[in-house]
């Protein structure tokens, strides 16, 4: 992994709560391109991995990187100050991912959600936080399977290094999240229906988080 430094970064401490993960869109698409557009232009992002196996770094996890405003995401708007960005280049000649590059997004991925104790249910797309106007990362970076489960994917690894305590710590923050989600989403539904996004924001996250209760309690 190669470490890279930008100035194009906005002043604060990142809260490293999310993972958002992009595809390239530059004119240029090669990492040449996508370094100099990190450092030279107005975005800017954690990592980039290319078609290969090559993962660059910028800076550290508590800069706040611009790869992904506007955005929101339940109560949080913009996302850029709680998020770890992942641009992976996008080979527009055949549409597809080279499935090298795939695994190594995929190592990179563990790494961060260890390092800053990220769950799978935060890892998003950019196209999750900003629906209208984004639609990374293209669905054929994770296919054959479907976007929730490759986000479950990440649960067992997670699990790997944990003790039997934090395990169970683990598994009482998802009851105790998921019930007070539910009690919000039931009074959003009744005090504002029309805000459907948020709705639907919340639904998805609880469709995630029982999976992962499920897997874990067995």
């Amino acid at each position: 992994m190669e470490q890279l430094w930008t100035k194009n970064k906005t002043r604060g401490v990142n809260t490293k709560e999310y993972i958002i993960l992009h595809h390239t869109g530059t004119k240029e698409n090669t990492t040449k391109g996508n370094i100099n557009a990190c450092i030279n232009w107005k975005v800017s992002f954690h990592y980039l991995v290319n078609e290969y196996w090559e993962v660059f770094k910028f800076n550290n996890h508590d800069d706040i990187l611009r790869h992904c405003d506007p955005s929101s995401w339940m109560w949080r708007s913009p996302m850029n100050p709680h998020s770890i960005g992942i641009e992976t280049i996008w080979p527009l000649s055949d549409w597809w991912f080279t499935p090298i590059q795939k695994k190594s997004v995929d190592s990179l991925i563990k790494k961060i959600m260890s390092e800053e104790n990220i769950p799978p249910s935060n890892l998003l797309r950019h196209a999750d936080i900003a629906p209208k106007r984004k639609r990374d990362v293209s669905p054929t970076f994770y296919a054959p399977l479907s976007w929730q489960q490759y986000q479950q994917s990440f649960i067992s690894s997670q699990l790997i290094n944990m003790t039997q305590d934090e395990i169970k710590l683990f598994i009482e923050w998802e009851i105790k999240t998921n019930s007070y989600f539910h009690k919000l989403l039931d009074k959003q539904k009744k005090v504002a229906p029309d805000k459907l996004s948020f709705i639907q924001d919340a639904q998805r996250w609880l469709e995630i988080t029982n999976t992962a209760l499920r897997l874990l309690i067995k």
